[in-house]
């Protein structure tokens, strides 16, 4: 069981090769819900925070992998993985391959 927050702190990879010259990290304060996924949580970033955020969603039940990023350096489903699953007050969102990033979290499908 991990410990219960109040809030969390997420830093998402930030960039845009068509205007920003290098990549930089936004932070956001979430409400901590430990059954909430990182999809959602990305969700809930868009909704009250930043529209701009660049995610993929599809299927939203884990079959698809569409929503692959790097949570705390480890790759993840967003739509499976929820904060419950990390012990920790801070999370770190990085796109699955930074060499091929379209914007923020969206990547080139290989």
């Amino acid at each position: 069981m991990g410990k219960e927050y109040q809030y969390v702190m997420i830093k998402i990879f930030r960039f845009d090769p068509s205007v920003d010259s290098k990549a930089r990290y936004d932070s956001f304060q979430v409400p901590y819900d430990k059954e909430e996924t990182i999809l959602g949580i990305l969700k809930y970033i868009t909704q009250h925070h930043d529209q701009g955020l660049g995610f993929r969603e599809s299927c939203r039940i884990g079959n698809c992998g569409i929503c692959s990023i790097k949570v705390n350096g480890k790759g993840v489903l967003a739509c499976r993985k929820t904060l419950g699953d990390f012990n920790t007050q801070e999370l770190v969102f990085d796109p699955l391959h930074e060499d091929k990033v379209i914007r923020d979290l969206v990547c080139e499908i290989s």
